[in-house]
């Protein structure tokens, strides 16, 4: 009887054993669990004085935008975790929108003052591992909308990708309810994984940059978008340090013992279609860089920003310039989420309270 009891724990415990490896198999598939274990060290770090530039955001120039307007709040209760937000090129007055991590590979047309336009499934060997961007370019006549695929928050993602979709038509019926992945980008950083919630197109130099959110100060990487269809894996070239961006203070590194500082972590970047401006989101404020004509995007982001004071809102995710370059838009993961415009500051359009 002993002897069967210690052969059943031995079979046992060989069955876990198997269970164990084929778990950590998994876990390990396509992820780096020694640069996982490397990001929570340094997050650790930013805990501890010394880290970063430390800027007063009250003291920097503001930027040219009157206050906030509130125009409505999202109306689609689909949309319940937006970390995205881009402008359309086909229609004036229409955002569109895509949820965060593990949610279903949608995109989400909205109104510019938060309406519901509908939302359409995207197909093809799309999964929405963790959504936190959107950009747009257009090519031969036509619009394209740029997916991010580069949430980490462990940074242990050896490889993230970017999905191209058409931009849809929403017509007087509404958006179609499928559209297909045009093509996939897969890339990688050059010095390992990063956690990233920032992608924008940049139309004068065809690349697509990245800032990554954890680091301090925070990192610039880009690559080529190349060309339509090619979908052959790229690397993310280190640009430049956003040195001049507000740093964590030490309120900051003070308010997460598990999560470090997060009111200086970056969220969202958008490039106006002209290319020459360029808008950054923090869970503080809004940051505005200006480019000048031979300048690259590594020199104008190492310089020190203009501050667009944001209205409180909790996980502030998403930010965009309006279609023509002139506006910006604002909103919030966190439902309900109220829709904010931020217009030129010669406007005459006089800041709405929210409801």
């Amino acid at each position: 009887m002993r002897t069967y009891v210690r052969w059943l724990l031995v079979a046992i415990a060989i069955a876990l054993l198997c269970l164990a490896a084929a778990a950590l198999h998994r876990l390990h598939r396509g992820r780096d669990l020694v640069s996982a274990a490397r990001s929570l060290i340094a997050m650790r770090a930013l805990g501890t004085p010394g880290n970063g530039h430390e800027i007063d955001p009250g003291k920097l120039v503001r930027a040219p935008y009157a206050d906030a307007v509130y125009v409505g709040t999202l109306e689609n209760r689909y949309l319940r975790e937006i970390s995205g937000l881009v402008a359309s090129r086909r229609r004036d007055d229409v955002l569109w929108g895509v949820n965060d991590s593990g949610g279903k590979p949608k995109l989400f047309a909205v109104g510019l003052d938060g309406r519901d336009l509908g939302s359409v499934r995207i197909y093809g060997g799309v999964r929405n591992v963790d959504w936190e961007d959107l950009s747009i370019f257009e090519r031969d006549g036509r619009s394209y909308l740029i997916v991010a695929d580069i949430g980490d928050n462990f940074e242990w993602r050896r490889r993230v990708d970017l999905y191209i979709v058409e931009e849809p038509e929403v017509g007087p019926d509404g958006v179609p309810a499928r559209a297909p992945v045009a093509w996939r980008i897969p890339f990688h950083y050059e010095d390992g994984p990063h956690d990233c919630e920032a992608l924008a197109f940049d139309p004068s130099s065809g690349q697509v940059l990245v800032v990554t959110k954890r680091d301090v100060p925070p990192v610039l990487y880009g690559f080529a978008l190349g060309a339509s269809h090619d979908a052959s894996e790229r690397e993310a070239k280190r640009l430049g340090e956003l040195v001049r961006l507000p740093q964590p203070t030490q309120e900051d590194r003070a308010e997460d013992w598990l999560r470090g500082p997060t009111r200086s972590q970056i969220t969202a970047l958008s490039i106006a279609p002209d290319g020459a401006t360029a808008v950054l989101l923090t869970y503080r404020d809004g940051y505005q860089f200006a480019r000048g004509p031979d300048e690259t995007w590594a020199a104008a982001f190492a310089r020190t920003p203009l501050r667009i004071p944001v209205p409180p809102m909790p996980q502030k995710e998403a930010m965009t310039f309006g279609h023509t370059g002139r506006t910006l838009f604002a909103t919030s993961e966190q439902q309900p989420s109220p829709l904010f415009r931020f217009d030129p500051r010669d406007s005459s359009v006089e800041p709405a309270r929210e409801k």
